[in-house]
């Protein structure tokens, strides 16, 4: 057998594992990937998709009905609904996924270092994450934000700051269990360090609850980062966001619905795509 058949054949052979292994999700978690890459593809490509400027005031077209011309509508300043929606995605998918994936990583962490080493590292941090688990999580975090002042970097702070505790818990709870197999007693036999361990055998063991974990916190996320929006302590005027936008509306929901509606719908089907594969990432766990 030639070199090239022996490197080529574990290639194809890995190629074909996950072509099998995409073919094997449920129609629901098909569903909600391609829900989620709509909303990203917006996300990423916003100034190319939108036909408006976000941003630009036409005071002689207030409050216009959808039209060609509008697929929206107009707000109350004439500024595109349609546009502002495009660009909004930018700012709430980037706050979301940004406050909890520095949520997951250090709350990853701390649990990965607290469930390994036991002792006194294990106590520090199981008694801080007692300690803020007797905290409500929303007065807190509007306590930060409120400390910190709106704006994106601040939201994003508040998030890492409150939504780690969850993820320190099930992290320290799953590595209790993986560190008592057999396969990292003989990683410890065969001379590996501890953090060699923890990187190559105990963390790949861990990471697909944490994951799931992170998709429904996300959905929790941008549910929250709207209603700050909405109550004013998050993202303010006049940048777009969906919550601001809701809030923006209320007052002309009997003669222009569709200026709350539309961001509304637009909240509700991102969680639905994000719940879709987190349920989907569950049921292949347990298959």
């Amino acid at each position: 057998m030639s070199t090239a058949e022996v490197v080529v054949g574990p290639a194809l052979e890995e190629r074909a594992a996950r072509v099998r292994s995409v073919r094997e999700w449920s129609w629901a978690m098909r569903i909600g990937v391609a829900i989620v890459s709509c909303y990203l593809i917006v996300a990423v490509f916003a100034p190319l998709i939108a036909p408006y400027d976000p941003l630009r005031q036409n005071i002689p077209n207030l409050l216009a009905s959808p039209s060609w011309g509008h697929v929206l509508g107009t707000d109350r300043l004439g500024r595109d609904v349609f546009s502002r929606l495009l660009y909004a995605s930018r700012y709430d998918l980037l706050l979301a996924v940004s406050g909890t994936l520095l949520s997951l990583l250090l709350g990853a962490f701390l649990g990965l270092v607290a469930g390994y080493f036991r002792g006194v590292v294990d106590i520090v941090v199981s008694r801080i994450v007692d300690l803020l688990l007797t905290i409500p999580i929303y007065p807190l975090l509007v306590l930060l934000l409120f400390t910190l002042g709106s704006g994106a970097a601040s939201v994003i702070t508040a998030f890492a700051v409150t939504g780690w505790v969850s993820y320190a818990r099930l992290a320290r709870s799953q590595v209790l269990v993986t560190r008592e197999q057999d396969f990292v007693a003989a990683a410890k036999l065969g001379g590996l360090g501890n953090a060699r361990v923890m990187a190559k055998h105990v963390l790949p063991n861990i990471t697909a609850q944490l994951l799931v974990l992170w998709a429904s916190d996300i959905v929790m996320a941008i549910g929250t980062i709207a209603a700050l929006g909405y109550l004013g302590i998050g993202i303010q005027p006049p940048t777009p966001e969906w919550g601001v936008m809701v809030q923006d509306g209320q007052d002309f929901l009997l003669t222009n619905w569709w200026l709350s509606v539309a961001p509304g719908l637009i909240i509700v089907v991102l969680g639905i795509g994000l719940a879709l594969i987190s349920d989907g990432v569950v049921g292949r766990r347990r298959r």
